[in-house]
């Protein structure tokens, strides 16, 4: 299985000023992820439509790949990596 390493952007004022322990929720209910082309595609001020696009990057727009980040939606985002 190959594994796939991304960058989260999450905005600042989401992060504690100290580094948080694994299990401290920076989300409690996950609406979406979006995958941008570039850094410069990141909406500064959020998205408001719920689930997943993958649309700016084809190569993770497979079946497998949306099935596995479905199961993340609407579950708490933690520090734990």
């Amino acid at each position: 299985m190959k594994k796939l390493i991304f960058t989260l952007l999450v905005p600042a004022s989401l992060l504690a000023t100290q580094a948080p322990s694994d299990t401290t929720v920076i989300v409690p209910s996950l609406k979406g992820l979006v995958f941008v082309a570039a850094p410069k595609d990141v909406q500064q001020s959020g998205v408001t439509t719920p689930g997943l696009s993958l649309a700016a990057i084809p190569l993770l727009n497979q079946p497998e790949f949306r099935q596995e980040l479905a199961s993340y939606i609407g579950q708490p985002l933690t520090s734990d990596v």
